[in-house]
Formats: C-alpha cells, sequence, structure tokens
C-alpha cells in the first residue's frame, strides 16, 4: 500500500508540473518558476486530499497497485439471496504510464459463493495501456476493460458478507501473480424460513374421551433471527380441546439455525372415532427488520382406533341332536372405530354342518351399529355331560375386516347354540310333545266303539218301528 501510495504521488506531481507549464505556454498566466511555487503547492495539497479520499473510498469499491486498479462496479442482485445467481463486474484499468502486456485476472470465492457451470475463474483482458489523465475523464474508456463473473449463492447460506479474491498476472512483467486486496459481497435471506420440524403426541393414538399431550417443534432454518412467533391451532372442525392453556402459543424469538419446542395438553371429545384428523396450525413471526411473516402447516394427530364388537344368536329353530334349521346370528360394533368392508363367514365342526352359503359380507358398520346374518345347519350327535339336559354348542365363525386406519383383520370367534335332549326340548315346550303309538291305538279303539255304539242305536230303533 505504501509503494500504491509514492507512486501515485509522482504520478500526480508529474500531472501538476505539465499542467503548469501548459498553461504558462498558452499564455493563461505569467509567471515563472519561481513564483509558481506557491500555486503548485496549493494544487499539491488538492491532489493529496483527493488521494486519501480515493483511499477511504477503495475500502469499499476501488483497489490500486502499483500500476493496476480494480473497481467493483457492479453487483446483481444486491443483497443476493441463498440459492440465487449472482453476477459481479468489475472494471480494471492500468493507472501507471506504461504498458502492461497480456494481463489475466483470476477470481477466489469463498463459501457460500462457487462458480456456475460454465463460468472461468481466469479472465484475460490483453495490454492495458497506461492512462494519463483521470480514470473517469471520458477519454480514459477505452482503456477500462470490464471483468464479468457469474456465481451461484449456495441455498444453506446465511445472511452476512462473504468475499472474493480477485488477483492478476501479466507474464511479461510479474513473474508471480498479483494479489489485490478482497472484494465483499452482501448475501441476504429475505424469505424466513421458520417451520414444524416434527410433532409428535403422547400416546401415539389418543383414546376418544382422554386426554394426551401434543409437541411440535420449530426449526429456524432461515438467515436471520426470528420474534415475536405466534403459533395457533385451529379446532374449529375437530372435537378437540386445549387444557390448561388457549390454543395459541407465544414465543419470544429464536435464533437461526435454533429450535424450540413447544407443548399443549389436549382432550379428545367421547364422540370422535377412531382414525386421523387434521389440524391446521398457523404460525405468525417477524424478522430483524420487523418484517412479518405468516406460514401455515398441517399436522395429522390419531385417534385410538381399537375395534371392539359383540357376537349374538339372535334366533334359532334347532333343540336338539340329529336335527336341521335357521340360525340368526348378530354383530354389534362397540368400538370407536368404523368397521369396513366386513364379511361374516360361519365354519364347519365335527359336531354341526353348515349347508348352503357359508359366509355373507355385511359390507360397512358404523360405531353403535349392528347387522346380522343367517344360516342352515344341520346339529349331528350331541354328547351331553351326565345328569345334564343341556349342553351350549360353539358354533365357530370368522370375521374379517378393516379398521378405520384400513389395517386388515380376521378374528375366529365364537357363539354358543343351546341344545337340549329331546325330552328336555318338550318340558321346555321347545319342540311339541308328540303321540305315542299305542296312544294312537286306543284313541283310535275308542272312536270306533262310540261309532259302532251308535250305529247299534240306531239299528235298534229302525227295528222297533217295524
Amino acid at each position: 500500500m505504501v509503494n500504491i501510495t509514492i507512486n501515485y504521488i509522482k504520478n500526480e506531481y508529474k500531472k501538476t508540473i505539465i499542467l503548469l507549464k501548459s498553461i504558462k505556454k498558452w499564455g493563461l498566466i505569467n509567471m515563472t518558476m519561481k513564483n509558481a511555487k506557491p500555486i503548485m503547492f496549493i494544487l499539491f495539497c488538492t491532489c493529496f486530499l483527493l488521494l486519501s479520499m480515493s483511499f477511504v473510498s477503495a475500502t469499499n469499491k476501488i483497489i490500486n497497485s502499483a500500476h493496476l486498479a480494480v473497481y467493483l462496479a457492479d453487483q446483481n442482485p444486491d443483497p443476493a439471496e441463498p440459492g440465487e445467481i449472482l453476477e459481479l463486474r468489475f472494471n480494471v484499468w492500468n493507472n501507471g504510464s506504461g504498458i502492461i502486456e497480456n494481463v489475466d485476472f483470476e477470481l477466489t470465492p469463498e463459501w457460500p459463493l462457487s462458480f456456475v457451470s460454465g463460468q472461468s475463474p481466469k479472465i484475460g483482458v490483453g495490454d492495458l495501456k497506461g492512462n494519463f489523465y483521470d480514470v473517469y475523464n471520458d477519454k480514459a474508456e477505452d482503456n477500462i476493460a470490464t471483468l464479468f463473473y457469474r456465481l451461484k449463492v449456495d441455498p444453506k447460506a446465511v445472511t452476512g458478507d462473504y468475499q472474493v479474491k480477485l488477483e492478476y498476472s501479466s507474464p511479461s512483467k510479474y513473474g508471480v501473480p498479483q494479489k489485490l486486496p478482497v472484494f465483499t459481497v452482501r448475501v441476504e435471506s429475505s424469505t424466513s424460513l421458520l417451520d414444524i420440524e416434527n410433532f409428535q403426541t403422547t400416546p401415539e393414538k389418543i383414546v376418544p374421551g382422554s386426554s394426551g399431550k401434543l409437541y411440535l417443534k420449530l426449526a429456524n432454518k432461515g438467515g436471520v433471527d426470528l420474534k415475536d412467533i405466534k403459533v395457533k391451532l385451529d379446532l374449529d372442525n375437530v372435537d378437540i380441546s386445549t387444557l390448561g392453556s388457549t390454543n395459541e402459543k407465544v414465543i419470544s424469538s429464536i435464533q437461526r439455525d435454533h429450535s424450540t419446542m413447544i407443548e399443549y395438553e389436549i382432550l379428545a371429545s367421547g364422540e370422535m372415532k377412531g382414525r386421523e384428523y387434521q389440524i391446521p396450525v398457523e404460525i405468525t413471526y417477524e424478522d430483524d427488520d420487523n418484517n412479518e411473516y405468516t406460514k401455515n402447516n398441517t399436522i395429522t394427530i390419531l385417534m385410538d382406533s381399537t375395534p371392539d364388537y359383540l357376537l349374538n344368536l339372535e334366533q334359532s329353530e334347532i333343540y336338539h341332536q340329529n336335527s336341521k334349521g335357521k340360525i340368526v346370528v348378530s354383530l354389534s360394533n362397540t368400538g370407536q372405530s368404523d368397521l369396513k368392508f366386513l364379511n361374516f363367514e360361519l365354519l364347519d365342526t365335527d359336531n354341526y354342518e353348515v349347508i348352503g352359503k357359508r359366509s355373507e359380507y355385511l359390507g360397512n358398520l358404523e360405531s353403535d351399529d349392528y347387522e346380522t346374518a343367517d344360516f342352515q345347519i344341520f346339529v349331528k350327535k350331541v354328547n351331553f355331560p351326565e345328569d345334564n339336559e343341556k349342553r351350549n354348542l360353539p358354533l365357530k365363525v370368522k370375521i374379517s375386516y378393516k379398521d378405520g386406519y384400513n389395517i386388515d383383520y380376521a378374528d375366529e370367534d365364537e357363539i354358543k347354540l343351546p341344545i337340549y335332549t329331546k325330552s328336555a326340548a318338550k318340558k321346555y315346550g321347545l319342540v311339541n310333545g308328540g303321540i305315542s303309538g299305542t296312544k294312537i291305538f286306543f284313541i283310535l279303539l275308542i272312536i270306533a266303539g262310540i261309532g259302532y255304539y251308535i250305529y247299534r242305536k240306531k239299528k235298534g230303533k229302525n227295528n222297533n218301528k217295524k
């Protein structure tokens, strides 16, 4: 930097001497070099002041070397956002009096900046001629070269200033590349990424009519700190309420790349069915610049859908062994979950045989509803326990269905069919008592005797008349 300053002062001093000689030659002022010294001193101080100002501004935009100056003319967009393409334009010129031949520039960006596909870090500008005039003079434009680079910003970049380093080389003038002071590129995330990273309930499936815990993990994945965060559960369309707090939680702040956990205690209505329930979640927050954001998410809460049902024998035409008839069975859904695609099947055993259809499709059965199925069976010989006139014959059934989460079930169960001895069935009036053959004979004999008596009596009356 000292060499840059000395060279620049010498250069400006020479320009001042030449300018004064030109003024004298053109007759604009009449002075000798002796009485021109005060004017030269004033002009020199002015140049030195301008030089100081130029070095102050150089920390941001202009970098001067011994013979070469670089100016970051444009950054587009400024600031750049994570995931965007960034364009940089540099103006370079020879600030000396000679020529720098075959000048090549090379840019080295730091993460999160990198070159787009096809962009070379090296750019050659050919020869750079020295310029007597100030670089902002119109006549100097032909001696200014432009470097154009396209970079991409990593999507994971956070808000901050990042460096790009520029160096140049000239084989005929320098043996090694000449480094220039670094330039800064501003990256700023305008979209803050506050999201529900995960959520869970305890228990995993909440039983209708009971309470549970809901946990939401909020993660700040953006490049700025966030504040005044409000999380609100929309419970208008579900039979769920919060316990111990409202449905809105407030968090003062979450720093970038940090997360926090919030907790709700919730109560599920006893009328809820065992299935999935969608709950909208609204999140509002602000960034450091007081920009307001609103984000809508949806979470899913599971209600316990453990199936429960009741089997019952509704009707039977069979009361004793070696007989056939119709039975009617019912299935009642006593659980909170619907039973879907319900199929009822009656299985054969050694004690009975199914006659005709063996299964019946019942379809969907809602909670607190029932359906019936009827079958024809033949009950074979039944062994009764000693001194027992009744036996509960197990009817084996197979029930297949899906629950509220479309999980398949196939249950085997039993229904009790009461079978009696014939005498017990008659005794209880379950079947007609019937008439034995002997009783029928005597009844017929009595009827025949009565008939014969009437016949003889009528015949005796006829004989007396004669």
